[in-house]
């Protein structure tokens, strides 16, 4: 019945580019988001340049073909950037955005969140193109596909294994993401047809909310950056063709009165090449052991040295990502890593672990702390 449900949505409801669903989660939840201003004190200062057209970043187009599948779309193109960063020399490789959509949580229902499409990029991967096609498909085909065992165990070998959502709004921190990483950043927007069916979308109606009747919300891919006409300009690259056209520039007005979402996929490096419990006498050798005392309860929340010092101790213990910079921002991230600390020298019950889920440092850990890392 699924498909048929979909046929008739096809046929009756389809509005393009309204596959970027309000997140309606509660604000405990996105707390749990795993946030670049975590892991980035300072985004790197952009070289605002004027770029001709010939020199922006393109990759090959993507055709969502009247379905609400821009989100995994988006992902797609992300996937597709970072292959090519880490694989020079190899052709582009297309990944099927229809394996990321046919998972949604929310199927038969159109369109997918954010969060939602990159915990799927995350956990299960997505395969390639040549074996779940999206390419032309509608939302019913893609309701309809079947996955096979070996197109999962294929699309393993390519889980994007952590992502970065960023505070929507800031033009500089999506080109200073681009500029540093080179990687492609997934930014959504919400407008009329009207408004977006050009090739520098302009605000028409001001008063619009995200949740507004009759918008649409999509999202697309930023892939570069420059100065166009005097303004700093996004270079993004649309499934859609709203108005006939893939490639768009956003100004920072129009970006910064109509993103509501930003993220991009990261790779996290961890210590793994010691020893689970190596002897001490390996680690100074091999790494300067941080040192601190660690005098007050830490909290989810913080901003202080203290965190900062506490990052550096769970980098040397190899639980929290070494290619980011300690922010001294308590996070998502660090209480992750927090939470295998505690779990590690089993600093309380099992069951009182997971309920504090690593949000908070308070006497008990701070005291095995203070034994190993304390100023001597």
């Amino acid at each position: 019945m699924n498909w048929i449900k979909s046929l008739y949505r096809y046929f009756t409801n389809y509005q393009p580019g309204t596959g970027a669903t309000l997140d309606l989660r509660s604000d405990e939840e996105r707390q749990k988001d795993f946030r670049f201003e975590e892991i980035v004190a300072t985004a790197t200062p952009v070289t605002w340049i004027s770029k001709p057209r010939e020199k922006w970043r393109s990759f090959p187009e993507q055709d969502q073909h009247k379905t609400f599948s821009c989100v995994a779309q988006s992902i797609k193109k992300m996937m597709g950037v970072w292959y090519t960063l880490k694989n020079p020399d190899d052709p582009y490789l297309e990944f099927s955005a229809a394996y990321i959509y046919e998972q949604r949580k929310n199927k038969p229902r159109p369109g997918m969140s954010g969060v939602g499409a990159l915990e799927i990029a995350r956990k299960d991967g997505t395969s390639l193109e040549s074996l779940v096609p999206s390419t032309q498909a509608n939302d019913m085909d893609m309701d309809r596909i079947q996955i096979h065992q070996y197109e999962r165990d294929i699309a393993k070998v390519f889980r994007a294994t952590n992502y970065l959502t960023v505070e929507p709004g800031n033009i500089d921190t999506i080109a200073s993401i681009i500029q540093t990483t080179r990687k492609a950043v997934m930014v959504w927007f919400f407008f009329t047809q009207s408004e977006w069916s050009q090739f520098t979308p302009q605000i028409q109606n001001p008063g619009l909310t995200p949740s507004s009747p009759g918008l649409f919300r999509h999202s697309v891919a930023a892939v570069d950056y420059s100065i166009v006409n005097g303004e700093k300009c996004l270079i993004i690259e649309d499934s859609a063709h709203f108005g006939g056209l893939s490639t768009r520039v956003v100004t920072e007005q129009f970006f910064k009165a109509r993103n509501v979402f930003a993220a991009y996929l990261m790779g996290f490096q961890f210590d793994d090449q010691l020893p689970t419990n190596p002897l001490p006498e390996v680690l100074e050798e091999t790494r300067p052991r941080p040192r601190y005392d660690f005098k007050k309860d830490l909290v989810f929340g913080d901003e202080n040295e203290d965190v900062k010092a506490l990052q550096d101790v769970l980098k040397f213990e190899g639980l929290f990502p070494k290619n980011v910079q300690s922010s001294g921002k308590f996070g998502s991230i660090t209480a992750k890593a927090v939470l295998g600390f505690q779990r590690k020298y089993q600093i309380a019950p099992e069951a009182e672990i997971v309920s504090l889920a690593g949000r908070r440092v308070g006497p008990l850990t701070r005291s095995i702390l203070q034994q190993k890392y304390g100023k001597q």
